[in-house]
């Protein structure tokens, strides 16, 4: 993908059978750690009602919210079949559909009241489809979560120098201008923007980053992920 972000050119795509089957060769391995869906949720304090992630992976962030919100209605979907049954296993009372970022073709439009994408936009081939998708399964005044890798994160420089590609469609990274602008033209209105996992170490010291970031705001720009929460006007 090239420095801003979109969509990839046709002829470098890969097609949906292609990047299931790339997720479930690396199904077991693929999660993030706890500290960015306590980040996460951090911004969405009023979760309610029904709630869908997208990209849920192996259903850890339901699980988070199932253990923290009552009377949620849990919905996932990803594109990898396996890791539809590692969601299924960790969270049985959720709705886990097969299904495609891009689209969700297989959700009703605006039936739900919170939407998640974490750690799953980097990893779509159309950043725009992604989010007019969500848009529409939004119910008005519905909310979104996203949690995405940050350009301008304090190590981005030393993981592109030692990056290797392990997910079928690699990381791209966002500056906070550019995912704000892709908000706006998808018809979102911003509410809040903030910084996750992590400055430098993240795991067991992202605590003492929090702390820190409090007292300096400019570390939350530092972050590696970055977290915004929008909202579908009435």
């Amino acid at each position: 993908m090239s420095d801003i972000g979109g969509s990839l050119p046709a002829d470098t795509r890969l097609t949906q059978e292609q990047v299931a089957a790339g997720y479930d060769q690396i199904a077991d391995v693929m999660y993030e750690e706890d500290v960015l869906y306590e980040d996460v949720l951090r911004l969405a304090p009023d979760c309610q009602g029904r709630t869908l992630d997208v990209g849920c992976g192996q259903g850890r962030l339901l699980q988070h919210i199932e253990r923290r919100f009552s009377g949620v209605e849990l919905f996932g979907c990803d594109i990898s079949p396996r890791l539809c049954d590692l969601a299924r296993q960790r969270v049985p009372g959720a709705d886990i559909r097969v299904d495609v970022a891009e689209g969700l073709p297989r959700f009703e439009r605006a039936t739900f009241d919170f939407v998640f994408l974490v750690a799953t936009l980097e990893h779509t081939q159309s950043h725009e489809s992604a989010l007019a998708a969500a848009f529409n399964v939004l119910k008005p005044s519905g909310v979104m979560l996203i949690a995405t890798t940050n350009r301008g994160w304090t190590r981005y420089e030393r993981w592109r120098r030692d990056h290797v590609q392990v997910e079928p469609v690699d990381h791209y990274w966002f500056t906070s201008e550019e995912l704000k602008g892709l908000l706006r033209q998808a018809r979102f209105d911003i509410e809040q923007v903030a910084g996750g996992w992590s400055w430098v170490r993240g795991g067991a010291w992202h605590a003492w980053e929090r702390r820190a970031a409090r007292l300096i705001p400019a570390i939350r720009t530092r972050m590696k992920m970055l977290l915004i929460r929008s909202r579908k006007p009435d």
